[in-house]
């Protein structure tokens, strides 16, 4: 990465944030950027939110909100203010409250965001979608510790059918650091305690491969989801809870292999279950030769 580089995440360029530069990436020119501003303090009450074709007000984890107001070009500059209790640090705004401005400009530009994670397999990009808890983190930090490319923690943003890059960081629960030796404690960012692993390497985007939905059981299982189902499970995970802006793209996205891993509880058992994970992954990955 060159000093002179057009850093940001989620595809976005972002502006006036140098002291996260070790959480971003290169981003290409001539696309959207967004400049951040804060405002501490005040009334953080927010009666309503809105989303617009121009203008957005969001709530943030941890009290405040966000408001996002677009020029409207077909390259928009973005700017956000953020209402928080207190003016947090720049690598704080990257990771975690950009994510819901990213989900915003994301949808603004005709593109697909959902809360979830993704990594590399085969070439390919895998979406790990999964609510609180699951062990999407984890299983990504833990991928990370192993050299498998990390392309994103906690926003999946996709654009012409690639996984775009999110913040250069896998924020992990205390036990899950301890237990995989990695992370810094940055203390309460949000709504929780945050030991951060920033990743080595920054990746490429990728091109979607599938998706794969964590969860608990006494024994290992990978199981392929039918279509039949992928369309209301992707959708509880969509970043916004509004419709698509490109329902046949959704459809699309839909179509693409989907995965049911559930392995036990304990760390013991994350190193075994994911590396068959991994296997599995590879060994139905398509040649990308």
């Amino acid at each position: 990465m060159t000093p002179s580089a057009r850093l940001g995440a989620y595809g976005i360029g972002l502006v006036g944030l140098d002291g996260a530069r070790r959480l971003l990436g290169p981003v290409a020119e001539g696309g959207p950027d967004i400049v951040v501003e804060r405002a501490a303090g005040g009334d953080l009450t927010l009666a309503s939110e809105v989303i617009d074709e121009a203008h957005a007000r969001c709530g943030l984890s941890g009290g405040g909100w966000v408001e996002m107001v677009s020029d409207a070009a077909e390259s928009p500059t973005v700017t956000i203010r953020l209402h928080q209790p207190r003016a947090w640090d720049d690598e704080a705004v990257v990771h975690p409250f950009l994510a819901s401005s990213a989900a915003v400009v994301s949808r603004w530009l005709g593109r697909v965001a959902f809360h979830a994670g993704a990594f590399v397999a085969g070439g390919g990009a895998v979406v790990i979608l999964g609510d609180k808890g699951r062990g999407k983190s984890s299983t990504l930090g833990w991928l990370a510790t192993q050299r498998v490319p990390v392309l994103t923690d906690d926003l999946v943003v996709v654009a012409d059918g690639q996984v775009l890059v999110g913040p250069r960081c896998v924020d992990l629960r205390p036990d899950a650091a301890v237990a995989l030796g990695v992370g810094e404690n940055i203390g309460l960012v949000g709504a929780r305690e945050r030991w951060r692993f920033v990743l080595p390497e920054c990746p490429e985007p990728a091109p979607l491969a599938g998706w794969v939905f964590p969860g608990w059981a006494d024994e290992v299982s990978l199981v392929r989801i039918p279509a039949r189902e992928r369309v209301p499970r992707l959708f509880e995970h969509l970043a916004l809870r509004l419709p698509p802006p490109d329902p046949a793209l959704f459809l699309h996205l839909a179509r693409l292999p989907a995965w049911e891993f559930r392995r036990p509880r304990g760390w013991e058992h994350v190193e075994p279950t994911v590396a068959r994970l991994m296997e599995e992954l590879l060994a139905s990955a398509p040649s990308r030769a």
